[in-house]
């Protein structure tokens, strides 16, 4: 296990143009570098790379992320291999410690409710592929004009009517219900009645630099679809600015998507919601989505 301080200093030294340039070739355009992306096949360059902001995008495929996430996608690392990678080349000195029993209890169950987000991400997919998910949910998100790769890439989807749909299949998969109200998704009542927080809104998730799903947001289908009803993410959220879920990957910047539909980009309730927690300076606000 390395050490949050440590990982900290590694995200800290590492520069996005510098670690891009080792894999790409880059050239200088205005405030930012450009180069043809090497995720796809493209013969006029759509890959950009900001300095500034510390992160890279690709306006052909759609990938983006910052140094570390480059160094995950690009030589197909995890977290921890991507750091010392990094580590190594800004000649950090990576000590890794044993873990407490207290940490390896933490590490499993923030896991489990990783998997538990996961779970609701694809469910939400998948039910957005039903005849009610098609009949609402898709002729919203084609009425706002998003292409079908476009929902697919961003795993947009559909919380069913049923206020006992998710419950129901997480606990028929198998997931215990202390792991689906720590993680959000389900809410527990005193008489024990266990309901979908989530229910009849169209569903937005939040991804970690990592791909994984970290919380998500619900849009309500009123008259003029902008009643944006609520952002539920994991309860071990936001521990500390640089530790969202336990992810340290989120200290440089956790790309969001959000659609902001009809509200102006300083009122995007995601925005607003990430605020609140105190993690202002680890996100990239320019990066939301508005349509």
């Amino acid at each position: 296990m390395i050490p949050q301080e440590t990982v900290n200093k590694i995200l800290d030294a590492a520069q996005i143009v510098d670690v891009v340039g080792d894999f790409v070739t880059l050239k200088k355009r205005g405030a930012n570098h450009i180069a043809c992306c090497p995720f796809h096949n493209e013969k006029t360059p759509s890959f950009s790379v900001s300095a500034s902001k510390g992160i890279y995008k690709c306006f052909g495929c759609g990938k983006s992320g910052t140094a570390v996430g480059f160094v995950m996608e690009h030589e197909n690392m995890s977290f921890t291999e991507a750091l010392k990678y990094l580590a190594k080349k800004y000649h950090i000195e990576v000590v890794e410690k044993e873990e407490t029993a207290e940490e390896i209890a933490q590490r499993q169950k923030h896991e489990s409710l990783m998997l538990v987000s996961e779970f609701a991400g694809k469910f939400f997919q998948e039910s957005l592929n039903t005849v009610e998910g098609q009949s609402i949910a898709w002729q919203y998100f084609k009425s706002r004009g998003l292409e079908d790769e476009t929902i697919r890439k961003f795993g947009l989807g559909w919380a069913p009517l049923s206020r006992k749909a998710l419950s129901e299949a997480a606990r028929a998969a198998g997931y215990k219900e202390e792991f689906l109200v720590d993680a959000g998704v389900s809410i527990k009542y005193d008489d024990g009645r266990l309901v979908d927080r989530f229910y009849d809104r169209v569903m937005f998730p939040v991804h970690s630099v990592s791909g994984r799903i970290i919380a998500f947001g619900g849009c309500t289908l009123c008259e003029y679809c902008v009643n944006v009803f609520g952002f539920k993410a994991l309860k071990s959220v936001c521990v500390t600015e640089h530790n969202i879920v336990g992810c340290p990957e989120s200290k440089v910047v956790v790309y969001v998507v959000a659609i902001c539909i009809s509200v102006n980009f300083a009122d995007c309730f995601f925005v607003r919601i990430l605020r609140t927690q105190g993690i202002n300076s680890s996100f990239d606000f320019s990066y939301f989505i508005k349509l």
